[in-house]
């Protein structure tokens, strides 16, 4: 016991301030009203032990000390708010010797701090949710129904986006969702009106178009029948606007009949004439859908062989194509019109592509397939390496996410121009990587290369 002794003597002068040890074991001196507490027993020496529990304390401060520094760089300050407190908390039972008195005043400075900035944020929260609000409320009674639903959903983005203001923040929320209720209650009720007003329309429509074809019937037709016909003709045009696809059916009905009556040789001829000089351009959505089909497969098959390309072909299908227009709110049609484009896009690039091929590399049509696709995958490849930075200079005014993707606004003027500018080279990109793509597979499938 004397040379504990000893040894306890020399270790409690080296750390009488925060801890000592007594009978072989290690305690923690008492601070901010707390007892001693036993924080371990001896088991090398007196020294080592007192080390090995200073050592804890050092860890302690660093852990800390990383804590205050993450707090520092984040942009989410009061994330680690329960972090801070769970360590503080965690002082009761960690064993170690230091200034714990420290540690802890230390802790609660970053926690005063990060309150501060929940405060700070909350009263800048409370002023965007507010302007977020009143512009809810200018909103809801707006007949603006396209331009102000598309806003509204960017609206309630940033409104999601922006932090709690506090204990207004339940009342305020609802007070917004209530002005988007509004609003989009009241063009719901619209657009059950309009589906009634079309129908009416339709109905005046259809029956026009058949009392002229009555008088069509005719063996005579009669100065009072003419004045009868232009009649009806102001009434069409006083009916109202329905949606087109619906409209371009009933028109061309209507216009057959009174070129007929009025002996425009080119509709009296077996009553249709001119119209069967090209494909009737559909007018239900179920036609719509199936001539698009019928066009994509047709476009995919020559962009996929690309033999024998005639631009103008392709040129008269998208024709076809843009007097369709869309059908809203309809995925069938939104993929279709996806796979169309592209496939245009890739059939125009490629025959750039071989132009370009031909003005760059001497005897280019003499060289085998194998070598044609290898000089076309290398114009691509170079094109690509000059495109690429210039999509990043042309954004790089424009804010970026986490994935260095441009965030553009679409409520500032500016973004517009340059959106459009990057969209445009990022789509000829993309379709230049997809066509290298097939060019590498038709190399790897037909050449074993």
């Amino acid at each position: 016991m004397s040379t504990t002794n000893s040894a306890n003597s020399t270790t409690n002068h080296e750390s009488q301030t925060f801890g000592y040890i007594k009978d072989d074991n290690v305690y923690l001196k008492g601070y901010s009203d707390r007892p001693d507490r036993q924080i371990g027993v001896v088991k090398e020496s007196p020294e080592a032990s007192i080390a090995y529990f200073e050592d804890r304390y050092q860890k302690l401060l660093e852990k800390v000390e990383e804590v205050a520094e993450a707090i520092e760089e984040s942009q989410n300050k009061g994330s680690y708010l329960m972090k801070l407190v769970h360590i503080r908390e965690s002082l009761e039972t960690y064993n170690a010797i230091g200034d714990y008195t420290a540690v802890e005043r230390r802790i609660l400075e970053l926690e005063q701090g990060i309150e501060d900035y929940i405060s700070e944020n909350r009263v800048k929260n409370t002023e965007i949710k507010t302007a977020l609000l009143a512009e809810a409320q200018k909103l809801k009674d707006s007949d603006d129904w396209e331009e102000v639903s598309e806003y509204l959903k960017d609206l309630k983005m940033r409104w999601i986006r922006t932090g709690s203001v506090g204990e207004e923040d339940e009342e305020m929320s609802e007070e917004f969702d209530r002005c988007l209720d509004v609003f989009f209650e009241r063009r719901k009720a619209f657009f059950d009106n309009e589906r009634i007003i079309n129908d009416e329309r339709i109905l005046k429509y259809k029956r026009i178009s058949n009392k002229v074809r009555k008088l069509n019937y005719q063996k005579e037709k009669t100065p009072e029948m003419r004045q009868e016909v232009i009649d009806l003709q102001k009434a069409w045009k006083e009916v109202g606007v329905i949606p087109k696809w619906k409209y371009l059916k009933l028109y061309r009905n209507y216009k057959r009949e009174v070129d007929i009556f009025f002996g425009n040789p080119e509709q009296s001829n077996d009553n249709y004439g001119s119209y069967r000089q090209e494909p009737p351009v559909p007018t239900t959505p179920e036609g719509i859908l199936e001539a698009k089909r019928k066009l994509t497969e047709e476009v995919e098959e020559i962009a996929s062989q690309f033999e024998n390309v005639h631009l103008n072909n392709v040129k008269t299908k998208q024709v076809q194509w843009k007097k369709m227009g869309i059908i809203r709110n309809n995925d069938e049609d939104r993929l279709l019109n996806n796979r169309f484009h592209a496939a245009c896009s890739e059939i125009f690039t490629h025959v750039f592509l071989e132009n370009d091929a031909k003005q760059n590399f001497d005897g280019y049509e003499e060289k085998t397939g194998f070598e044609q696709l290898k000089l076309k995958i290398k114009l691509i490849k170079d094109s690509i390496r000059e495109e690429e930075p210039k999509l990043q200079q042309i954004a790089k005014n424009i804010p970026q996410d986490s994935y260095g993707r441009p965030m553009f606004d679409r409520n500032e003027p500016s973004h517009a121009p340059v959106r459009s500018q990057y969209m445009n080279l990022l789509n000829v990109i993309r379709t230049k990587k997809r066509l290298s793509k097939k060019f590498q597979n038709q190399l790897n499938s037909s050449y074993n290369f």
